[in-house]
């Protein structure tokens, strides 16, 4: 927001954890990164619904709210903010430990129907260049 606001533009910013998203799903559907995603403490272990999302980050948006916040407990989460880093290194690497022999199955590529269309749009751009 710093860099432009002094031209007058105002920016917000979202806030969104896990949500019911073709690009969740698809992450959902490696083993190891579900598992990851399944070990993270409650309530950054949840699939939140798409609707309530919306319905939040829109009516930021009509508010021109500076911050718009997803899923309910974001908001608590800012508060902390500057702890978290330390913290997830600390987990983070624990868990990565534990996984790691698992590591290599996951995929690199896209993941959900998004990724597969991108995907695949470059492949035909590709075969008609």
């Amino acid at each position: 927001r710093a860099e432009v606001g002094y031209k007058g533009v105002k920016v917000g910013v979202g806030y969104l954890s896990w949500t019911d998203t073709d690009m969740v799903r698809g992450a959902d559907q490696d083993d190891v990164m579900r598992e990851l995603r399944q070990r993270l403490p409650w309530p950054m272990n949840r699939t939140y619904p798409l609707g309530p999302a919306v319905e939040r980050i829109v009516d930021g948006i009509a508010r021109r709210s500076p911050h718009v916040y997803a899923q309910w407990w974001l908001r608590g989460m800012q508060s902390v903010r500057g702890c978290l880093p330390s913290v997830i290194a600390i987990g983070g690497q624990r868990e990565m430990r534990r996984f790691e022999p698992r590591l290599h199955t996951v995929s690199k590529g896209l993941v959900g129907a998004g990724g597969a269309a991108d995907q695949d749009a470059r492949a035909e751009r590709a075969d008609h260049a």
